[in-house]
């Protein structure tokens, strides 16, 4: 039984999932830096730079490597990749947070709950913790 070989798709998929993790961990870094931490030759890393800017989840940050050798480009995640929300309903009350592609908190609501509250009472503090911490619409 042969195995099968990974599709030029998933190869792709995968060194720019490594990419974003490197970005993710450091914050900023050119593409010399990000193929020197994850082991990536650097025309592939040049090549899933390229496709995650052109998707909008990379951005040039405007800053440039001095010394010796050509110029990098930094680059970071966009300022809008993505964000999560995480929502906690414990005895003392309800709590949402917001997080950035980071994992830094960036908006934090608590909801206090009376004492045994049940169901009832949960559902509409956690629907408010929520709203407190959601960006306002555009």
């Amino acid at each position: 039984m042969s195995l099968a070989k990974p599709s030029l798709e998933m190869l792709r998929a995968l060194t720019d999932e490594n990419v974003l993790r490197a970005l993710m961990e450091e914050g900023r870094l050119t593409r010399a830096e990000i193929a020197a931490r994850t082991g990536i030759s650097k025309p592939t890393v040049s090549d899933s730079v390229r496709r995650l800017s052109e998707a909008g989840l990379l951005a040039d940050t405007g800053e440039r490597t001095t010394g010796r050798g050509r110029v990098g480009t930094y680059y970071s995640l966009a300022a809008d990749t993505g964000a999560a929300l995480v929502a906690s309903i414990g005895p003392d009350g309800v709590v949402a947070e917001t997080v950035d592609a980071f994992g830094t908190a960036t908006a934090r609501a608590e909801v206090g709950l009376g004492r045994a509250p049940g169901p009832h009472a949960t559902a509409p503090a956690r629907t408010v913790a929520v709203a407190r911490v959601r960006p306002p619409a555009h």
